[in-house]
């Protein structure tokens, strides 16, 4: 087949060829359900915990040894929800609650049935920011090779990361919401090798993928990749211009690489 999923090997090589991006070293890279400690500040604890790499957490607050701990406890070893959101507990002698914290945007309460089914699509909703902002680190595995969404892409240096693209960008987030998910990216000399297997070109441009765990084994294959589409020079009309003609089926295909 000339489409497979990246071996554990070339995932280990991303996350070293993107440390060079990374600022600082947070602790929201384990996995697993953590644990906020008895009479700490759950707030202080997020700030210092959760963004990094992923920008959310999910931090309930359930008496210790009950069935919802347990399900929590579950669902932080889920193969595909581990690396969307940090889980986080922190014990009450009763009452529970379940709040999901993301980066740059206001928390998200949990109100629905606390079953295994319902939690896992709302987690697979919610954990991501309506549009990821880069802080000190990137979650390629959120966001490219264990993500069951597409990705987006908008490829900008840090500094100029801004709000306005973000308003700008957060319409179309919301309208493919169930298909799309979308983050700030930069081209690093250190992310060049995950930039050019998938076509990032320079340091101002939008790549949509469809699907971003197919890559290309051989070049010369004629099975195609999933549907990719770039736009150049991005600023708030032109990403206007991009997802509407992308909307209407009317915006090219992108090739390469």
């Amino acid at each position: 087949s000339a489409m497979a999923l990246w071996p554990h090997a070339i995932l280990e090589r991303i996350c070293l060829l993107l440390a060079c991006v990374r600022l600082s070293h947070g602790g929201g890279e384990d996995f697993g359900l953590q644990v906020v400690p008895k009479g700490g500040e759950s707030g202080k604890w997020l700030e210092q915990n959760m963004m990094e790499p992923r920008h959310a957490v999910a931090l309930a607050l359930v008496p210790e040894g009950s069935k919802r701990h347990l399900l929590l406890q579950e669902l932080a070893e889920d193969d595909q929800l581990k690396h969307i959101l940090t889980f986080a507990v922190q014990f009450m002698r009763a009452g529970s609650g379940l709040i999901v914290h993301r980066y740059q945007y206001e928390p998200e309460r949990y109100t629905g049935k606390w079953t295994r089914t319902a939690l896992r699509a709302w987690f697979l909703v919610i954990g991501y920011p309506p549009v990821n902002r880069m802080r000190n680190n990137f979650a390629p595995m959120k966001y490219l090779t264990e993500n069951a969404f597409g990705t987006v892409l908008i490829v900008k240096p840090l500094s100029m990361q801004t709000e306005e693209l973000t308003k700008a960008l957060e319409p179309y987030a919301e309208k493919f919401q169930d298909r799309l998910k979308f983050t700030f990216f930069t081209r690093t000399e250190g992310t060049a090798q995950v930039c050019d297997r998938y076509g990032v070109w320079s340091n101002d441009e939008i790549l949509l993928l469809e699907d971003p765990r197919q890559v290309k084994k051989n070049e010369h294959s004629h099975v195609p990749t999933a549907p990719k589409y770039r736009l150049e020079k991005v600023t708030a009309e032109r990403i206007a211009l991009f997802f509407d003609g992308y909307a209407a089926g009317t915006w090219p295909r992108y090739y390469k690489p």
